[in-house]
């Protein structure tokens, strides 16, 4: 099953300049949580915004269209460089979190399940949105506030309206 995940401001800002405009070690814990043994997807240009490469203990994809992007990086088995029609097909029937940034969730939002979203209760500048239209297909399930956290942020579980799963027990050990 393929989610996505993000971090979303009020203001629908999810990044400015290639990387997060906050810093919120709460929602990066429920971030390791829910992705930790999973196949994370992402575009090139997130990949190049982590501190750390690859996040460990994932198999990593990268969607790009720079074919020697991956020379440094031959000898990991974590790590895969693909196109998008590759990072597609890849990504049928494993579970998968499409992690960003704005362009590679609006190519997947159309064959994605879920969505996971840190709602903050704050805005931000930005130079990289989460459009609300998006959210359409999907129906909000579940949700559940972190009031105290650095900034109070609500995380909420969203399903395709015709999808008739149970909420998934994780989301409640959060």
């Amino acid at each position: 099953m393929i989610s996505l995940i993000l971090a979303r401001a009020q203001n629908g800002v999810i990044g400015l300049d290639n990387r997060l405009p906050w810093h919120l070690p709460e929602d990066l814990r429920i971030f390791k949580t829910l992705t930790l043994n999973k196949t994370i997807i992402m575009g090139r240009k997130t990949w190049e915004s982590l501190p750390k490469r690859p996040l460990p203990q994932r198999h990593n994809v990268i969607i790009t269209r720079q074919g020697n992007l991956g020379n440094d990086y031959n000898n990991n088995e974590n790590i895969q460089f693909c196109t998008m029609d590759g990072a597609s097909q890849m990504a049928n029937g494993r579970d998968c979190f499409v992690i960003g940034g704005a362009e590679i969730y609006r190519q997947f939002v159309n064959i994605c399940h879920t969505i996971y979203i840190s709602q903050l209760q704050q805005s931000f500048d930005g130079t990289a949105f989460f459009d609300e239209t998006l959210l359409a297909p999907f129906s909000k399930r579940a949700e559940k506030p972190f009031p105290n956290a650095t900034i109070p942020f609500t995380l909420q579980f969203w399903q395709k309206k015709y999808t008739k799963t149970r909420i998934p027990e994780i989301f409640n050990q959060l």
